[in-house]
C-alpha cells in the first residue's frame, strides 16, 4: 500500500486485518455453495482458495497475539534471566529454586502463540481459578516437553 511505499509500517500493511479474510472466506462458501452451475476447475481452484485463507486467518490471528505480548514477554525474561544470576550465586547451579526459575523461562519460550499469554508476574495476582489452572498446566506441560528433549 502507500504506507510501505512511503517508509511506512511494512510489516502491519503486510497483514490483512482479520475482518477482511473472514469477509474473503465467507464470499468463496458462499461461491462454493451454489457449485450446480460452476465449472468443476473454477470449483476445485475456490476450494484452495478457502483453504489458502483459513491458513491465512490462522496466522494472522497467531501474528498479531505474539506481536502484542511480545514486549511482555521479553521483560519477564529479562527480570528471569537476572533472578537466575542470583539464585546461581546464592543456592548453587542443581537447587530447586534455580530449576523452578528455569521451567518459568521456558514458559515465557516456549508458550503457544496463538493463544492469550499469561503473565508470570502480574500488576494484580490473579483470581480466576481457570487462568490460574491454565498457567499451571501450561507450565507443567512446558517443563515436561524440555525434560523429554
Amino acid at each position: 500500500g502507500i504506507n510501505a511505499e512511503y517508509g511506512g509500517n511494512k510489516k502491519k500493511d503486510s497483514l490483512q486485518s482479520i475482518g477482511k479474510i473472514k469477509r474473503e472466506i465467507r464470499n468463496v462458501k458462499r461461491l462454493l455453495s451454489r457449485v450446480e452451475g460452476l465449472p468443476p476447475t473454477v470449483v476445485q481452484e475456490n476450494e484452495r482458495k478457502l483453504e489458502m485463507l483459513e491458513n491465512k486467518l490462522v496466522n494472522t490471528k497467531q501474528s498479531k497475539l505474539s506481536d502484542k505480548y511480545k514486549m511482555v514477554r521479553f521483560f519477564e525474561k529479562r527480570k528471569l534471566f537476572r533472578k537466575l544470576k542470583s539464585a546461581r550465586n546464592v543456592h548453587g547451579e542443581d537447587s530447586p529454586q534455580v530449576q523452578k526459575i528455569r521451567d518459568q523461562i521456558n514458559y515465557i519460550v516456549y508458550f503457544p502463540l496463538g493463544e492469550k499469554y499469561i503473565s508470570l508476574f502480574p500488576k494484580e495476582p490473579y483470581t480466576d481459578d481457570k487462568v490460574i489452572a491454565k498457567q499451571e498446566q501450561l507450565l507443567q506441560s512446558i517443563s515436561d516437553k524440555v525434560a523429554s528433549k
